[in-house]
């Protein structure tokens, strides 16, 4: 006794969004196609607050670690803008010389380290009166430099990436020199994160890699 198939829909679904309404194909045994059209409940979610100022592409944001309100940004514009939610404007200007390309906040400090498109990673304080004053230069790269990052175990380290196709560790207590020097890659490094004693990297010559601290 043999068992009979299990049954099938033959309904072939395909899901077109149209405003808030989803169309469905029923595809019949004669292959005509009956579209009808159901109700749906979708959830829109529009912006809380619109941030303007920056004259030019914004490319990177980070919170603030002092104050879950405030927001970190930084622009091709040669800026970067510290934000106030509830204000719905801007709290202070820092100024560059560059396009920025790179920002991280540090976590204990509030310090934020940033990236242009030169070969000198530079700290700031955005916080204070004199937030454009460069409070500290790193010199060592002889590419741009891509991405900062703040080692999350020592607020005192952090790591830059470069189209000099290196990674260099530096602590801010001693800016004259890189702590050590990380190789590997055959093309530009474009990114880089830190997690725990590991630091990831990406490059253009279309790897990711991993070093142990």
């Amino acid at each position: 006794m043999t068992k009979s198939a299990p049954p099938f829909s033959n309904t072939v679904a395909a899901a077109l969004s149209i405003g808030d309404e989803d169309t469905v194909f029923d595809k019949t045994t004669n292959g005509d196609k009956h579209a009808k059209k159901r109700k749906e409940n979708f959830i829109t979610k529009v912006p809380m607050v619109t941030l303007g100022g920056h004259k030019d592409a914004v490319v990177a944001l980070k919170w603030c670690t002092w104050n879950n309100n405030q927001v970190v940004s930084a622009s091709w514009d040669h800026s970067i803008g510290l934000w106030d939610l509830q204000l719905a404007g801007e709290v202070s200007r820092i100024r560059g010389s560059k396009a920025f390309t790179s920002i991280d906040v540090n976590k204990k400090s509030g310090l934020v380290i940033s990236s242009n498109t030169d070969s000198v990673p530079r700290l700031y304080d955005p916080r204070s009166h004199d937030g454009s004053l460069v409070k500290q230069s790193f010199i060592g790269h002889t590419g741009w430099v891509t991405c900062v990052r703040w080692d999350p175990n020592d607020d005192s380290c952090f790591v830059s990436s470069s189209f000099d196709k290196s990674l260099k560790m530096w602590d801010i207590r001693s800016s004259k020199t890189s702590l050590f020097d990380l190789y590997g890659h055959e093309d530009r490094v474009l990114c880089c994160a830190w997690s725990e004693r590991l630091i990831a990297s990406g490059s253009a010559d279309s790897t990711v890699k991993v070093f142990s601290l």
